[in-house]
């Protein structure tokens, strides 16, 4: 089987969305299915996918005319790559705003659509005319695919989704635990936090974790991602927080094991959701690292003792300092190697990708 895993993320830079697409990949191959990941559009030509294929530069336009025309020309692109390679399937992580790129994938494969958001409410809080452009476009895209797989159940009992009546399944972000080598061995007499974000995104709750430092000022706080810069200028920011900025890989690998407890998303009722299963969540418990998460988790039971869940509302870290105080003196007197091994059993990517591969298999080009 050759699946065509076409998305709009940019291949030419390192992202965690650039890792959860090595990782499925890895994994794919692994059991046996030759992959091509077509990115539509990235910052340079030079994949950093071994084999990606990039179809254009990205390029800031600031008329519509010509933002459409560029879709012609990488729609164009994409039909000539898809003749070269004929896949049995399409797998794409959704698209916003690609009409014409519709009739090309159900002229060479059926495809499935990958949900990792709600994209409406996601594009409320952006520009107008792109909140626009998806809500004209989103329907021609999803209508026609064959099945989604999608990261939430309650993304799937969502309206904007089930009207379309597909098929799907629920898949929760994994982590690679295998590939983890520098793991925590042992808790920090004086605890210390980490939070991986990116800049400029309200849901993750950056503003808390601040408020958070500012109530736990003999912790320390480091947070990856987000400057000073990227912050509100009202924001209390105290000398007990760090920050890294964006950090490569090497560098988390030397960072995580050195902190205590993982943050996680914190404000997701922002984005008018509930459920989530971030990637940040899982790579810090890969590490050894208890978490601290705002969200029901896809995968995670509530009895699962290394993740502390303070509700997902906007008073949630006033209203539970003292349960996190409470977690901070359980999480000093627990083995790293216990929360790895816990987590694992429902994390881990391989055993994942093994049910997506068998559910997209379902779906293949008739012969």
């Amino acid at each position: 089987m050759h699946i065509a895993y076409i998305i709009s993320t940019d291949i030419s830079v390192p992202s965690g969305i650039l890792k959860k697409i090595e990782s499925k990949i890895k994994y794919w191959k692994k059991f046996g299915y030759t992959v091509s990941v077509i990115s539509l559009q990235s910052s340079s030509m030079v994949s950093l996918i071994e084999g990606g294929i990039i179809l254009s530069k990205k390029k800031e336009e600031k008329f519509i005319l010509n933002k459409f025309l560029n879709k012609f020309i990488i729609a164009k692109k994409l039909k000539k790559c898809l003749d070269e390679i004929n896949p049995d399937i399409i797998y794409i992580r959704f698209i916003s705003g690609s009409p014409t790129l519709v009739p090309i994938l159900t002229k060479y494969a059926p495809y499935i659509v990958e949900i990792n958001t709600n994209d409406i409410e996601e594009f409320k809080s952006g520009k107008t005319s792109r909140y626009i452009i998806n809500l004209l476009t989103r329907n021609y895209l999803l209508k026609n695919a064959k099945a989604f797989v999608s990261v939430s159940h309650e993304l799937m009992s969502n309206d904007v989704f089930t009207k379309f009546k597909k098929d799907f399944i629920v898949i929760g972000n994994g982590y690679d635990f295998k590939n983890v080598i520098n793991k925590k061995q042992f808790f920090n007499d004086n605890l210390k936090f980490i939070f991986i974000g990116t800049p400029n995104q309200p849901w993750h709750g950056t503003d808390k974790i601040l408020m958070l430092a500012d109530n736990l000022k003999q912790h320390e706080f480091h947070i990856v991602g987000p400057t000073k810069n990227d912050l509100n200028n009202n924001i209390k920011i105290g000398d007990n927080v760090i920050f890294h900025g964006y950090c490569n890989s090497s560098y988390l690998e030397e960072l995580i094991p050195q902190c205590d407890i993982g943050i996680s998303t914190l404000a997701l009722h922002r984005n008018n959701m509930e459920e989530a299963s971030p990637l940040k969540s899982r790579e810090y418990l890969a590490y050894g690292l208890p978490i601290i998460i705002g969200y029901y988790d896809t995968d995670l039971l509530p009895s699962f003792q290394y993740a502390l869940n303070i509700g997902n509302y906007e008073n949630n870290i006033i209203d539970n300092i003292s349960e996190i105080d409470k977690f901070i003196s359980f999480c000093s007197s627990i083995n790293p190697s216990k929360v790895i091994a816990t987590s694992e059993k429902y994390l881990d990517y391989e055993a994942k990708e093994k049910v997506r591969i068998d559910f997209i298999s379902q779906y293949l080009k008739k012969s």
